[in-house]
């Protein structure tokens, strides 16, 4: 018993006047095939199609071949025999008005997303329609076709309270759009809510239908929601817009039509095209490479916002070749023709670089593209543009700089090599064939030869420099000796630097080599005058700290000689002063060096000189906390000075009639800032004394060098003794020590 075969298959059951057709007719010459042999999404779409009372068209393919119901027949121009239109492709059926259809279709097709709009097909009486364009894809997410459902405005989709029958249909086309859809009553109350609602919003058909919108979405009144759906409600007019959702953290973009009951609406969640969108704003302003797509069939140019800031145009919706040519001069325009020739028919990606005219200054922009292929056809060219204006100019200066460098090298006698430690080849430029007075055409540069180069008794020191810079660094200085083939000793001076493979095995070195002799030279000449330098200001320290020691001697046996005790001690005083400065270049000519000194051993060594000078009954005992601190000599001399003052003013007043006495002395640094206090536990001050405004010659002293050393000081009695403070910052100032004395 042979097994018929069903004529009347499940997805053309119900399918009127349309659905008859597709069974009868002989469908063998036709690219689809046999319809039993049709793939199941296309099935599956007719069979909603054909079974729905809405108005609908699919076009199926690349081809766009036309399928509808027969609700759709009134938007054919030939109703009577409509059915010539069946599986024709699009251009066929509307000769006249494709050319402003197929761009929608195109961009439903190429772009997979869903688009509502007010004029697409010519519709059959004046009333307003809307047309829903949706993707119908695969089970890999592939485009196949794209379904267009027609909504008439002065009708509205059935709310809850129509026919189970006639909701359930309806429900059939909702599940088909991509986007989420609800509608609202005039009174603000939701009465239809599709499934990709739900699936967006994470709310149930159940728990929302009946609820006033602003009740179930409080804070859309405070958005752009409400001003916009009151507009559509109140004025009638569709609206468009974008809108962030707080409570859930997502953009979503909204069509919103009016309707004979209220409006309906249907959104998209765009978050993540958001985010892409400000990535990649962030990445073009960072970059500067902006974005652009050239539509083959529709002949248009689409670009990124980077794009139009580059070409100094404003922006519109879409551009189209022609406006290369005001762009752009003619060999520019030549280049994008043949790139783009290139594109579309060899599918060859390009890179060319065009002259942007422009009245000042001409710009040149790099252009980028890469063919987009659907099936055997090249469907879209798209790629990046920049203005590299910038870096062709910066190329031009590098390469001129380095011809300079070029040039400087010759003239500096410097080098470039490499070696391969892995093949034990090296490279030298000519400069170091020059340097090494070595024949490139004779000697070969391998790391053995070059070690034979080196002085010997540099030659080791060179390998243990190596071997303990390059475990820890990539690179290492080194000044050596070479000897050229006639026996000649020349200074060179190289760094050296180390590339390891991905397993950080060594296998390349590389380095510049100079020939230094010269200056080397010159460093011994000056080494040699630094020396005389040196012993001859030693020898002047020396002589200056001897002539003072006699000017010192020639005073104190004056002060011997004097009767007048007033004399006498002003005299001492002096002595004491001129001990002070002779103690300081004394240490300089002991320590050799002759700009700084150690300012504690010169305290320590000062203040026992002037106890040991003086010569008093008292018994007195040092306190001595003195950090070690390097001092400039021009600031030694003033605070040597300062310091000599006050132990002679404590030494002379401080313990009249006293048996013992103690002198405490700190020396600190911190930041750069000097601190010395200097104590004593004797008398101490009367009560009105202020040092400022004492006419003694010490005092007038200690105020000018303080002024020297622009140093804060006091000088005060706190009860018991008197404590002297002062501070000063560390500098190199330069002059005479005492130049203001």
């Amino acid at each position: 018993m042979t097994e018929q075969k069903n004529p009347y298959p499940e997805f053309l059951s119900n399918s009127g006047e349309v659905g008859e057709f597709i069974q009868s007719n002989d469908w063998s010459d036709h690219p689809l095939g046999a319809y039993i042999t049709w793939p199941p999404n296309l099935k599956t779409t007719l069979g909603i199609v054909l079974g729905s009372n809405i108005p609908m068209i699919l076009f199926w393919g690349p081809n766009f071949n036309c399928f509808y119901n027969d609700a759709f027949v009134p938007f054919l121009d030939t109703q009577d025999i409509h059915t010539k239109a069946i599986g024709k492709k699009g251009e066929k059926v509307w000769p006249e008005t494709w050319s402003s259809i197929k761009p929608s279709i195109n961009q439903i097709f190429y772009e997979e997303k869903s688009i509502h709009c007010r004029e697409l097909i010519p519709t059959p009486k004046e009333n307003s329609w809307i047309y829903d364009i949706n993707p119908v894809t695969d089970q890999n997410g592939d485009t196949d076709g794209v379904l267009v459902i027609c909504q008439e405005q002065a009708k509205s989709i059935p709310d809850k309270t129509e026919s189970q029958q006639d909701y359930e249909e309806k429900g059939h086309i909702l599940e088909s759009i991509t986007d989420g859809f609800y509608e609202i009553d005039k009174n603000w109350v939701i009465t239809s809510w599709n499934p990709e609602a739900e699936n967006l919003l994470g709310i149930k058909r159940e728990d929302i239908l009946g609820e006033k919108i602003w009740d179930a979405f409080p804070e859309g009144k405070e958005l752009k929601f409400y001003p916009e759906f009151k507009k559509v409600m109140n004025k009638r007019v569709p609206t468009s817009f974008e809108e962030y959702y707080e409570p859930w953290g997502k953009w979503f973009t909204f069509d919103v039509y009016p309707t004979k009951e209220g409006i309906s609406a249907y959104f998209r969640d765009i978050t993540e095209q958001r985010r892409l969108q400000l990535i990649n704003e962030r990445t073009e302003e960072i970059s500067g490479v902006a974005g652009w797509e050239y539509d083959v069939m529709t002949k248009k140019i689409f670009m990124t916002p980077k794009a139009y800031e580059i070409y100094e145009i404003s922006k519109v919706e879409s551009l189209d070749l022609e406006i290369n040519k005001k762009l752009f001069n003619k060999q520019s325009l030549d280049k994008i023709d043949s790139a783009l020739k290139k594109a579309i028919s060899h599918k060859k990606s390009y890179e060319i670089e065009l002259t942007l005219t422009r009245a000042e200054e001409n710009k040149i922009i790099r252009v980028n593209g890469f063919p987009q292929t659907e099936g055997a056809k090249v469907t879209k060219v798209y790629g990046t543009l920049e203005d590299v204006t910038q870096k062709k100019k910066d190329q031009e200066e590098l390469e001129e700089a380095y011809e300079k460098l070029k040039t400087a090298h010759q003239i500096a006698k410097m080098g470039y090599w490499t070696h391969d430690l892995v093949e034990d080849k090296s490279e030298w430029t000519e400069e170091v064939y020059n340097i090494w007075e070595r024949n490139p055409e004779s000697f070969d540069p391998t790391f053995e030869k070059f070690l034979e180069t080196i002085h010997p008794e540099d030659r080791a020191m060179f390998i243990v420099d190596a071997e303990e810079a390059f475990p820890d660094k990539s690179f290492y200085d080194s000044e050596h000796r070479i000897i050229t083939p006639d026996g000649k000793v020349k200074w060179i001076m190289e760094r050296i630097t180390l590339h390891r493979d991905d397993e950080g095995n060594a296998k390349l070195l590389e380095g510049i080599a100079q020939d230094i002799t010269e200056q080397k030279k010159q460093e011994e000449k000056i080494r040699e005058t630094l020396k005389e330098k040196e012993i001859l200001l030693a020898e002047v320290h020396h002589r200056v700290k001897n002539n003072l020691a006699v000017v010192s001697g020639m005073m104190q046996l004056q002060v011997f000689e004097e009767t007048n005790e007033e004399l006498k001690e002003k005299l001492l005083d002096s002595v004491v002063r001129i001990g002070s400065m002779a103690t300081i270049h004394e240490q300089l000519y002991q320590s050799n060096n002759f700009s700084k000194l150690d300012f504690s051993e010169n305290l320590r060594a000062l203040v026992n000189k002037i106890i040991d000078t003086m010569q008093i009954p008292t018994d007195i005992t040092l306190d001595l906390d003195l950090e070690p601190i390097q001092l400039n000599l021009n600031q030694a001399i003033p605070c040597s000075l300062i310091v000599n003052e006050i132990i002679t003013n404590i030494i002379k007043h401080a313990f009249k009639g006293r048996e013992t006495g103690k002198i405490t002395i700190n020396q600190s640094e911190n930041n750069e800032q000097l601190t010395l206090i200097i104590r004593d536990n004797g008398v101490g001050f009367s009560k009105d004394f202020d040092i400022k405004n004492s006419n003694s010659l010490g005092y007038r002293l200690i105020d000018t060098l303080a002024k020297q050393l622009e140093a804060t000081y006091s000088y005060t009695s706190p009860g018991k003794g008197t404590v002297f403070y002062i501070q000063f910052e560390k500098s190199e100032i330069k002059g005479i020590g005492s130049a203001n004395i």
